[in-house]
């Protein structure tokens, strides 16, 4: 091992403020939910740089051992299909690639395939990607998804029009799981604010607004769950409702 000394964090004088009192903490700036600030993002590349160099004399062995690990992996695995309004979903991996695709044959399993998602295309330019509940419209023609680029279980909603391929903007929410899908009709613009929570267990608040003609509306609800993330049953529908956001 190398004699180099070990990045140590700065001290600096901070009061949190609870229902339950006031506690000192030192290291609260090391919080940065947004990943920006550039102070913590110094002190964690010195981190892994002080990593990086004291377990370099094992590099050799650490490499072994992941391609020992990857070896025993099936690199073509997928799940294994079902059927859903006349479609047969699955998802699959490719040799070489880390994240799964999701995709669907109509009718019979000898159909052409329609990748509905691709992560790994999704993943390009990310330091993270993730793709967690999703769920398509009856009439097979939306999917609603949920993507995490933090790494915090932290999602945004997006909606991708199966027929065009277009992915509609983004709902900036932090939402984890059951999202279901029920529309008919096209959607033109996605809401500018839907749901923001204010912490990973808080729950958000609802958002509404109302056009005319044509629209889709999203709804979303939300029980609050103190032992992990949030958890937001979505629905997409055209049916009218006082408390929920149109598009």
């Amino acid at each position: 091992m190398s004699n180099s000394q070990p990045p140590i964090a700065a001290k600096r004088a901070h009061t949190v403020t609870s229902p339950h009192g006031q506690r000192s903490d030192p290291y609260y700036w090391l919080r940065d939910d947004e990943r920006t600030d550039p102070d913590v993002l110094a002190y964690l590349n010195a981190e892994n740089s002080y990593r990086a160099l004291e377990l370099a004399p094992v590099k050799v062995l650490e490499d072994k051992i992941y391609k020992e690990i990857i070896a025993r992996l099936k690199q073509d695995d997928s799940t294994v299909p079902y059927r859903k309004n006349g479609y047969w979903y699955y998802v699959r991996f490719e040799p070489g690639k880390e994240h799964p695709i999701f995709a669907r044959r109509q009718g019979c399993l000898d159909a052409p395939e329609h990748i509905m998602l691709d992560a790994n295309e999704l993943k390009a330019g990310r330091d993270y990607y993730e793709i967690g509940e999703f769920e398509v419209s009856p009439d097979s023609e939306w999917l609603a998804f949920c993507e995490d680029s933090v790494g915090r279980r932290q999602y945004d909603l997006r909606i991708k029009n199966l027929r065009t391929g277009e992915i509609l903007p983004r709902i900036s929410s932090v939402i984890r799981n059951g999202v279901t899908v029920i529309d008919k009709r096209a959607a033109k613009n996605m809401l500018e604010d839907l749901v923001k929570a204010k912490g990973l267990n808080s729950r958000p608040s609802w958002s509404c607004k109302k056009k005319t003609g044509r629209k889709l509306t999203v709804m979303i609800r939300s029980e609050k769950n103190s032992e992990g993330p949030t958890s937001l049953p979505a629905s997409i529908s055209t049916s009218k409702c006082g408390r929920c956001a149109s598009l």
